[in-house]
């Protein structure tokens, strides 16, 4: 199966064989395990890493490493195929709706309804574990609604901003 993912704008083609996963036809050595409620090890060609937050959609896998929220583009082989055919796919774009990976609090709100944002712009600051976390639009869109302002506690999932 061949997939496709998209970070930052820079999109990177995989490929699936079994439980191989190839990328400029080198095999990737990799491995995910449960770690505590909410969290995995990933190893990846021998480099171990911490994964927590994880949020799948349909189409986007958003989670967070290091402190840093991560927002991906996953498109599978019938997407793809649409695309090249010229045909949109029948989706529904969910994907352009922030949730707070975490509970905290909201330190500063970067943009207003109305306003146009590009994938990966930090939108809002939430500080969570004494820790400032930049969340970043997960599609580019026009700010539909904002749900929160400075100063307001929330809880994991909440939902902060609609992207159109």
């Amino acid at each position: 199966m061949e997939l496709q993912a998209t970070y930052k704008r820079t999109k990177r083609d995989y490929k699936v064989v079994g439980k191989d996963l190839q990328a400029n036809h080198q095999s990737i050595e990799y491995w995910l395990e449960p770690y505590g409620d909410d969290g995995y090890i990933l190893s990846i060609n021998g480099d171990m890493y911490q994964v927590y937050d994880v949020d799948i959609a349909e189409d986007t896998i958003s989670f967070t490493l290091d402190g840093a929220r991560y927002s991906i583009g996953l498109k599978d082989e019938q997407t793809l195929l649409l695309e090249k055919m010229g045909f949109k796919s029948g989706s529904k774009k969910t994907e352009g709706n922030i949730k707070a990976p975490m509970p905290g609090k909201i330190l500063r709100v970067e943009i207003s309804e109305g306003d146009s944002v590009d994938a990966g712009q930090t939108v809002i600051v939430l500080e969570a574990m004494k820790m400032e976390n930049e969340l970043k639009a997960t599609a580019s869109g026009k700010i539909l609604k904002i749900y929160v302002a400075t100063g307001e506690s929330v809880e994991k999932n909440t939902t902060l901003i609609e992207i159109g």
